[in-house]
């Protein structure tokens, strides 16, 4: 076994000392390997125990199972080589050691915690048995007690919940009910329940003076003191203006001095402008009798008016504040009462939850009542490892040191971490708690690890130029190894994308396009680098550089929010990839057909999922062939069990539907004695779904996708809430919510493909080659409507558009704008930490990317950084001098034209070929008469829709709107399916947050292929802009004040009015949003995406004005009311036109009505295909 080298640093490090020792570790230093060398020496050391006692003396606690794994792989390693060159008793003893290794205390936190509650679960007063219920299982049983708690307290009228329930609707409810009990375990939100909006004032504006207000002041304390000290120089023979001095001097010691009032922030306002009315100004040149001085009283004087402008600000005087306190007392109230359910349910159960194993853990370590549990705990632990320190939180802490004790004085302790690299916040990590805790260690065991072994010196130095001014106490990163690469190793590339508006200001579906066309610029680079094999790439070992393969490339991104357009532009090139992780797994296809397919089985009456499964590979079914299954049985679900088939149906589809059914018989018949993995797998066996997911593009993952649903079965199963019905609500319940979970895992680390990944996803991994991508893109801080802290209670805010932070003085002040002022500030800090993550794991070559509007005006928190310490436009230092020149970074950058769309080159089905190919096809006698147009008399019609494209009523099932000559007129060439158009426009406009630039994004990209397949990715655009631009109008704000709001509201309206429908004749249609403005009026809101100038939008209205009224009486008829107005929103222009309804119009709307039922009466017999 060949002895390690340790580096000078490390080797203190290694060698145990009876000492507990923090290491700051930096990226790439080998903290990993001196965490394992470690324990192996404290194996070595001499000891009364036995070789199995002292492997379980030894504890790790890492971040993740794979970690864990990870730790134990090396550390098996290291005793095969002990006992490869030992012998006699000290061999036997790493045989002993090598036999007991797979129990090793190397685990998580929560393994750690579930294996100490186990043992004590009678003090714990748990069942010894308990579950551990996975995310998937708690967040079903969360979201029913939600549920069920509201529906009860609504049912009786509880005061809270009807508050709560007129400030948002039932949706919005309980998704903030949902985020508020989060915090039901901690004793100070139990407290904050009893108290009165009075106390919760009192504390926010407590916070405000003692925390938020000093902490302000204290960023401008040098400002003051040099403005103070040169106003002690002025002089004047003119006593006013001696007073104006002094005047000024006692208004900044006050602010300085945290003793502020009103008056203060005048006298500073107007003398520092060196203006004070009605009196002569001060502070004039001639009055300082100096030119420098005078110069700097300005330069000065300007610095400190406009920080204290910005300064924050908060008072009790706004009526708003007070509703917002009460608001967050009643929400607080509400979800402990679903929390209480939820613990209930999980008892039930006998199952915890992962914030219960911490919970319960934390309490058995530091209640006084189990004190003797605590001691023995802590002699079973000779030493405690914990990784990655920096992401933990005060709780873990708590734990830690409740296992070792003193931690100065017991030595037990060994933990690593780098403050730098802590990117968990929305995990609760609190990175200042790595430095508390290494304050609590002998200054001589606090030990810096920064010799790197990852990248080259030309990465170090770019990372070392650009974020030690960033850092506190910062590390330089030093080279274990030469340059072999040649330089510069940093590229920058920037995408030229200039705004279209000459104004400046951003237009909708602009930042997709720049999106889009940087992907195109990083693609072609990269296939620019591989094609002419450039020599970017290092081997482990090599003298000499490699050409750089596609499989050393990752691009990370802040988020995956718009990943699908670096994977276009990466297939357009032809450059293989693979997307590690993602968040979108439950709104995959492949996993809505398994959701189909279970709500088939457990339910008869689904004709919607009936008809989706039937479609599906699952059993492939023609949209004919279910359109005559309706028809002939009546229903989908008849005809499909029918015991004669249609005959319209061809022989291949007469046996698709034979197979079909008979699986559903058989599923159908084991749904009470099968686990839903046994239906799946069989369902699959009958199917063949697994071969028809792999026949198609990305089918590997598709089928891995089926595969890992099949687990989370299982592990249902496993924690008792593996039922079917338990697990269709789960899934149904996940695909609206779609919660952050992974995409499968098909493509193994060495495949030669480029990475794309999240920063998140790529922490402790390196590549040789980082393309940091998007880098414009914006911060995302805190905007929850819901928040909670020990020092504030419990916060809410109704509407981002009022309530944004602290430093706005128009924004009614409370807690929740207290909160975002202090939390803002930390995800600052986040993103920084992030940028810095993200840069370190490069080994050769890193690649900075972004598309600009203008280069001078950097946009986004990465580009900004970036550009205060280079010049963007050639990449120099803009202060080189604080850099030694031998360690100045080499830096190419380039502003470059993005290249043209091309067309992907992806394996997905081409539907053009396909439709052309159809069109084309021999046409069969026999199925062109079977498909010859029935006549339908236009009188026999009962059933009635009103139509959004031409404003007239026609029969449901029709297409008589092909006829309509104006519909012609607007016919032109287009690259989108117009309807499929509005219906995805409709849908984002019913999901998405409006408020929220990403989130309308993000569903604009997830729909678009469901409603325009061909042309997914132009009707994305569209969607977007068109959304984006109505997030921005002034009824989009209304809707966000909203008491209620309704999306697609289905109605029926019997012919005549107030009939029992003897003629069998009625209205239907959908009513695109119904709100009650805060004002208690009914508003409805129709949205419209013609093609159409802003000019045009009255004489088209016109054709509406039925559609419209219609509509008015659905409202009337349905909430007995009839609304203030009926509007026309035209998302294209940004124009509405309004409706009013009175009397006349009710009058108005029965006549055209029974005018154009009259004229269809009068009509020629309809052709029905």
């Amino acid at each position: 076994m060949a002895t390690p080298e340790y580096t000078d640093q490390q080797k203190k490090a290694v060698h145990p000392a009876g000492e507990s020792l923090a290491l700051d570790a930096g990226a790439g230093c080998g903290k990993t390997f001196v965490l394992t060398e470690r324990f192996i020496k404290e194996l070595e050391k001499p000891s009364d125990a036995g070789a199995q006692q002292r492997l379980t003396q030894l504890v790790a606690i890492t971040f993740t199972d794979a970690a864990a794994r990870e730790l134990r792989t090396r550390i098996r390693r290291l005793v095969y080589d002990r006992i490869a060159t030992s012998s006699g008793e000290n061999r036997d003893y790493w045989l002993q050691l090598q036999r007991a290794i797979d129990g090793c205390r190397i685990s998580t936190i929560h393994s750690l915690c579930t294996t100490i509650l186990r043992a004590h679960a009678f003090d714990a007063r748990l069942d010894p048995l308990f579950t551990t219920l996975d995310s998937p299982a708690a967040m079903v049983l969360e979201a029913e007690a939600v549920e069920d708690t509201l529906r009860e307290l609504l049912e009786s009228k509880d005061a809270d919940a009807m508050r709560l329930g007129g400030a948002w609707n039932i949706d919005q409810l309980k998704t903030h009910v949902r985020s508020m009990m989060q915090h039901h375990r901690r004793q100070a939100f139990r407290d904050w329940c009893d108290k009165t909006p009075d106390d919760l004032l009192a504390a926010w504006l407590e916070y405000f003076k003692q925390v938020i207000w000093p902490a302000a002041v204290a960023g401008l304390q040098p400002e003051l003191n040099d403005l103070i000290d040169l106003l002690g120089q002025f002089s004047s023979s003119e006593s006013e203006a001696m007073a104006d001095c002094h005047e000024l001097i006692d208004a900044l010691v006050a602010l300085r001095d945290n003793e502020a009032e009103e008056h203060h922030f005048l006298s500073i306002d107007e003398l520092c402008r060196n203006r004070k009315y009605k009196r002569p100004v001060p502070f004039l040149k001639k009055a300082w009798g100096d030119d420098v001085l005078h110069a700097e009283f300005g330069m000065l004087s300007k610095t400190v008016r406009e920080a204290v402008r910005e300064l924050p600000v908060f008072h009790l005087g706004n009526d708003f504040t007070r509703e917002f306190a009460e608001l967050g007392l009643a929400m607080a109230r509400v979800s402990r009462k679903a929390a209480e359910r939820y613990q209930a349910a999980k008892q039930e159960l006998g199952g915890l939850d992962f914030e219960d194993l911490i919970t319960a853990t934390h309490q058995l370590l530091t209640d006084p009542k189990h004190r003797d549990i605590q001691e023995h705990l802590r002699s079973e632990v000779a030493v405690l490892f914990v990784d990655e320190f920096q992401d933990t939180d005060r709780v873990q802490v708590e734990m830690v040191q409740a296992l070792v004790g003193d931690i100065a004085g017991a030595g037990k302790l060994f933990f690593v971490g780098d403050e730098k690299q802590s990117i968990y916040r929305f995990r609760g990590a609190e990175p200042q708690v790595f430095r508390e805790l290494q304050g609590a260690v002998k200054e001589d065991w606090r030990l810096p690890l920064s010799k790197n072994f990852r990248s080259q010196p030309a990465v170090l130095n770019f990372v070392n130029a650009l974020f030690e001014p960033l850092f506190s106490n910062y590390q330089a990163l030093e080279a274990s190894r030469s340059q072999l690469t040649p330089e510069p190793a940093i590229e920058f590339l920037w995408a030229d994308t200039p705004k279209a508006s000459k104004s400046g200001g951003k237009q909708a579906g602009e930042t997709a396009l720049a999106r889009r066309a940087e992907a195109r610029t990083i693609a072609a680079r990269l296939r620019e680098m591989v094609d002419k094999q450039q020599p970017l790439a290092t081997s482990k070992g090599a003298t000499e550089p490699r050409p750089v393969e596609y499989g050393d490339i990752a691009i990370l991104f802040r988020a995956l929010s718009d990943v699908a357009a670096y994977e276009e532009a990466l297939r357009a090139e032809g450059i293989p990839y693979y997307l590690v992780g993602g968040h979108a797994f439950y709104t995959q296809q492949e996993i809505y057909d398994v959701l189909h397919l279970l709500r088939v089985v457990v339910s008869e009456c689904d004709e919607l999922s009936l008809a989706g499964v039937l479609r599906s590979p699952l059993f492939s079914l023609a949209d004919e062939t279910i359109f005559w299954l309706s028809v002939r049985g009546r229903s989908l679900e008849r005809g499909l069990f029918a015991e004669s088939l249609p005959p319209e149906l061809m022989p291949e589809e007469r046996d698709k539907v034979i197979r079909a059914a008979d699986t559903l018989r058989v599923l159908r018949k084991h749904r009470d004695d099968w686990t839903v993995p046994q239906l799946l797998a069989e369902a699959m066996e009958r199917t063949g779904y697994d071969a028809a997911l792999l026949a198609d593009f990305m089918g590997q993952r598709k089928l891995a996708n089926v595969y890992k649903l099949m687990e989370q079965a299982r592990s249902a199963v496993a924690s008792g809430v593996g039922s079917l019905d338990d697990f269709v609500t789960q899934l149904a319940e996940f695909i609206t919510a779609t919660p952050k979970e992974s995409l499968a895992t098909t493509s193994p680390d060495t495949a030669n493909v480029v990475r794309l990944m999240t920063i998140h996803k790529s922490k402790g991994l390196e590549f040789p080659v980082v393309v940091v991508a998007d880098l414009d893109h914006k911060a995302s801080f805190h905007r929850s409507a819901v928040a909670f802290t020990p020092e504030l209670g419990p916060m809410v805010t109704l509407s981002k558009n009022d309530y944004d932070d602290a430093s706005s003085k128009n924004s009614p002040p409370s807690g929740m704008s207290l909160f975002r002022y202090v939390d803002n500030q930390a995800e600052r800090a986040e993103t920084d930490r992030l940028f810095y993550v993200a840069c370190t794991r490069a080994a050769d070559y890193l690649l900075l990317s972004s598309s600009v509007a203008d280069i001078d005006k950097p946009s986004g928190p990465f580009l900004k950084q970036l550009s205060q310490q280079f010049d963007l436009k050639t990449g120099d230092m803009l202060q080189p001098g604080r850099v030694e020149s031998g360690a100045r970074p080499q830096v190419a950058a380039s502003l470059v034209t993005p290249p043209a769309p091309k067309q992907s080159t992806g394996k997905s089905t081409n539907w053009l070929k396909v439709i052309e190919k159809a069109k084309q096809g021999a046409r069969s006698a026999k199925i062109e008469q079977a498909a010859r147009p029935c006549l339908v008399a236009a009188g026999a019609r009962q059933r009635f829709s009103v139509t959004r494209l031409s404003g007239q009523i026609i029969p449901s099932g029709g297409d008589w709107w092909q006829h309509d000559p104006d519909h012609e007129r607007l016919a032109v060439p287009l690259d989108y399916d117009p309807l499929g158009l509005g219906t995805l426009v409709h849908a984002v406009l019913e999901r998405a947050d409006l408020a929220d630039e990403q989130s309308i994004a993000t569903w604009a990209r997830a729909l678009a292929p469901h409603y325009d397949l061909l042309h997914a990715e132009r009707a994305e655009e569209l969607a977007r802009e068109l959304v984006e631009r109505f997030a921005e109008s002034p009824r989009a704000a209304s809707l966000a004040t909203a008491q209620q709001v309704y999306h697609e509201v289905e109605f029926q309206l019997t012919w005549p009015i107030g009939s029992t429908n003897s003629q069998g004749r009625y209205l239907q249609g959908y009513l695109d949003c119904l709100y009650q403005t805060s004002d208690g009026d009914w508003c409805v809101l129709d949205y419209k995406t013609n093609q159409t100038m802003a000019d045009d939008t009255a004489v088209l209205a016109d054709k509406y004005e039925m559609q419209m009224l219609v509509y008015g009486l659905a409202v009337e008829q349905t909430w007995g009311e009839g609304p203030k107005e009926l509007v026309l929103h035209f998302l294209r222009p940004g124009v509405e036109q309004c409706f009013a309804w009175d009397d006349q119009q009710r009058e108005r709307a029965i006549a055209l009505v029974d005018q154009a039922l009259a004229s269809i009466d009068s009509a020629e017999p309809i052709p029905v295909s």
